[in-house]
């Protein structure tokens, strides 16, 4: 019962091998319920008859409000797969120095009965030894950052709140 889904611009990859379910990428999509609603529907067959182990991976670049609600269901999904006594462990990834997706991992896997583990990854596929040194313009507090952090505060829309000081690659 193999899952696979490209990622877009606006969705993650999602796949289901062996044993691991993984959603990776940026969740910004406008219409989270035509991308997750189908992958919901997979995670509710699939928990009715699942392999003996199963480990749930997030790598989420940036999520959406909408997209997290979804997280949440999937898991809530898994939660009570786990409480009837189906084996199954989350790792959520993030990205060193991205303390918003951290908190976001612990707030989301606290919420759970399924073990779970933060994994703090040194590099992204992308942007993989490029870092910018930034400086906020209000605190004026300076840090050194990957470009791929850096990437998602500007599509956010902080750009302006801080100044560029070196990018390295």
């Amino acid at each position: 019962m193999n899952l696979s889904i490209k990622e877009t611009l606006d969705t993650p990859f999602v796949s289901f091998m062996d044993g691991k379910f993984i959603i990776e990428g940026r969740s910004i999509t406008e219409d989270v319920f035509s991308f997750y609603g189908p992958i919901e529907e997979w995670v509710i067959n699939y928990c009715k008859n699942p392999l003996s182990e199963t480990v749930i991976e997030f790598f989420i670049e940036y999520s959406n409000s909408c997209s997290n609600k979804f997280i949440h269901d999937i898991l809530s999904i898994f939660d009570k797969a786990y409480k009837l006594g189906h084996k199954f462990r989350i790792v959520w990834k993030y990205e060193v120095d991205d303390d918003s997706l951290f908190q976001l991992g612990k707030d989301i896997c606290s919420l759970y009965s399924i073990p779970y583990s933060l994994l703090e990854v040194e590099e992204v596929k992308r942007c993989k030894n490029t870092k910018v040194t930034i400086k906020h313009c209000e605190t004026g507090v300076e840090r050194t950052i990957s470009l791929h952090f850096w990437e998602t505060i500007k599509r956010n829309g902080y750009e302006d709140d801080y100044d560029v000081l070196e990018k390295m690659n």
